[in-house]
């Protein structure tokens, strides 16, 4: 039953294959599951509904070319070496008919709600002009949404 671990942490819009590589769903199929913090998985999907758009992670199933977009196996060359990706804690999205900017924008308009749905980073999007980094870290500040530059050490 393709879908159903997702869907009984209440993820109606989200398949697993999406949000890891090729690589990693072909050993561990659902079960690759395992790798993805559920808190990350809720913030694209509350997102999602937000907006009332597709908001699309990987697409290799398709036959895209995006396949770590979402988690990251330890040993790529792909974003920093402590990345959350590698965490399972991250997501580089794209949302259909709305431009990066436009996404982070409205994310940062409408900041207390997503913070409350989980959200506490997201990337400077001048490194991110085609897609939007949304990650879960733990942060000590809850108050606001952090803005983090890529590879940045802290």
């Amino acid at each position: 039953m393709e879908n159903v671990l997702l869907e009984n942490y209440g993820i109606k819009h989200f398949k697993v294959n999406e949000l890891v590589p090729k690589e990693i769903y072909a050993m561990y199929g659902e079960g690759a599951v395992q790798f993805l913090d559920i808190k990350a998985i809720r913030v694209i999907e509350f997102l999602r509904e937000d907006l009332g758009k597709p908001v699309y992670v990987n697409n290799w199933d398709s036959g895209g070319l995006r396949q770590e977009s979402g988690y990251r196996v330890p040993n790529t060359k792909t974003g920093g070496k402590l990345s959350q990706h590698k965490f399972g804690r991250a997501f580089d999205i794209r949302v259909e008919g709305m431009t990066p900017q436009e996404v982070f924008d409205y994310i940062l308009a409408n900041e207390k709600k997503y913070i409350a749905a989980g959200l506490t980073c997201m990337e400077n999007i001048k490194f991110t002009p085609t897609w939007n980094h949304l990650d879960t870290r733990a942060v000590l500040d809850l108050s606001k949404i952090r803005i983090v530059n890529p590879w940045a050490s802290f």
